[in-house]
């Protein structure tokens, strides 16, 4: 059984997932091609994710780079890397780990009778952001979503994994082709061990004292790093209240630390740590905190420190709005406001500050964290390969199902 692994681009989590994916199936199958644009070797995330996995695979970096394209022309770019590494490699099971976008222009190219995937070829992907199971501001994005529904759904997976429970609660309901080869795939969470925050954050080498609100990752718009910054900034806080931002930061979010912020900065009331956010480095970044800001303002789709910091007993102060705000109110793991209401998050900034202390975690919640784990990623992702090959499940998988069953009597617990 030879599978192909396909990833086009090096950005977010991307590599994360596919170092998680190989690790699934690389026992299962008798060889692993890795596919990779040729600017990926040598990176930070290429060094963190891909090379411990080198000796279990084979990387093709032959793929031309398509960093600095359009959306719609990196799609079609990834779209015809897909077809030639298919072709040049032959395999006899893709996996394509972050096909947002990608599957869109596979099911509009199967319109007109392109279907790489043919002779026997099973495929796989992971969908991250589907638009149309969340309210759309504009009738535009309304008849968008739509569309992109409707092309993911011709494109010919085999089975199509979605990270998002919303959309693929959606698509069950509905029923139809689509949902059936539908499955909902945990995130991998990586066992997190939890530390005291005065030593974490010496690991970090900041100041040791007083209260931390914060975010890890990468430093955008999108996660609401800027509504944070002002938030905080305005927040009524005790002289040694801090907000701590670990990872790479987006040009305009450089532009305000070193501008309208400088001060705090300087003053050490917000703390940057500015580079490549490892595992190791992100998990000690939230056992540091005291409490974990997820201030997407209209994130479409799942966000890992959401999963992350109940693993390390942080609260997390999120937004009211689609994933982020459903797990968060849902699973009782903090508290949430609408962001972009400016009064509203600087009221929550303060009480979260103030109120700050390791959430108990019911039953529900407990599963929730169950859920998303790196085993039972695994063994979800490899469920159909297992089945393929005549094996039994692994172990101790969870389904989303699981999760949500009445607790009663309920097993695994």
């Amino acid at each position: 059984m030879r599978c192909l692994v396909f990833e086009p681009s090096r950005h977010g989590h991307r590599f994360s997932y596919l170092r998680h994916l190989v690790e699934a199936i690389a026992e299962l199958a008798d060889e692993v091609i890795v596919t990779v644009n040729r600017s990926a070797p040598g990176t930070a995330e290429y060094r963190e994710h891909v090379e411990p996995i080198e000796p279990r695979v084979t990387v093709d970096s032959s793929m031309p780079q398509g960093e600095g394209l359009s959306t719609i022309d990196f799609c079609r770019h990834a779209l015809t890397a897909l077809r030639t590494v298919v072709r040049d490699h032959r395999p006899d099971h893709v996996y394509v780990p972050s096909a947002t976008g990608v599957a869109q222009m596979l099911g509009l190219a199967r319109l007109v009778g392109i279907n790489p995937f043919r002779g026997g070829v099973e495929s796989e992907c992971v969908t991250l952001r589907e638009p149309f199971a969340y309210p759309s501001p504009t009738t535009k994005r309304w008849l968008f979503a739509r569309l992109s529904l409707r092309a993911a759904a011709l494109a010919p997976w085999t089975v199509v994994h979605h990270i998002d429970p919303l959309p693929f609660e959606e698509l069950q309901r509905r029923g139809g082709r689509y949902a059936r080869r539908s499955r909902l795939l945990p995130e991998p969470v990586e066992t997190i061990t939890a530390m005291e925050s005065q030593e974490a954050r010496r690991r970090l080498e900041i100041p040791e004292t007083g209260r931390y609100i914060g975010l890890a990752g990468f430093l955008d718009l999108r996660k609401g790093t800027d509504l944070l910054m002002r938030a905080f900034a305005d927040a009524p806080r005790r002289h040694d209240d801090r907000l701590l931002l670990v990872g790479r930061m987006a040009d305009r979010i450089r532009s305000m630390l070193e501008g309208e912020y400088a001060s705090l900065v300087n003053d050490r009331r917000i703390i940057v740590i500015d580079r490549f956010v490892s595992d190791e480095t992100f998990a000690t970044s939230l056992s540091a905190m005291d409490v974990v800001a997820a201030c997407h303002p209209r994130q479409i789709g799942s966000s890992g420190i959401v999963v992350r910091a109940p693993k390390v007993g942080r609260p997390l102060l999120g937004s009211d709005f689609g994933w982020v705000g459903r797990m968060i109110n849902r699973f009782s793991l903090g508290r949430t406001c609408n962001v972009r209401d400016h009064d509203a998050l600087v009221a929550a900034v303060g009480t979260s500050l103030r109120d700050a202390e390791e959430p108990r975690l019911n039953e529900a919640a407990r599963r929730f964290l169950k859920f998303h784990t790196v085993s039972n990623f695994a063994a979800s992702i490899s469920q159909n390969l297992r089945e393929r090959l005549g094996r039994p499940a692994a172990d101790g998988l969870r389904t989303w199902q699981w999760v949500n069953e009445p607790l009663e009597g309920a097993d695994g617990c």
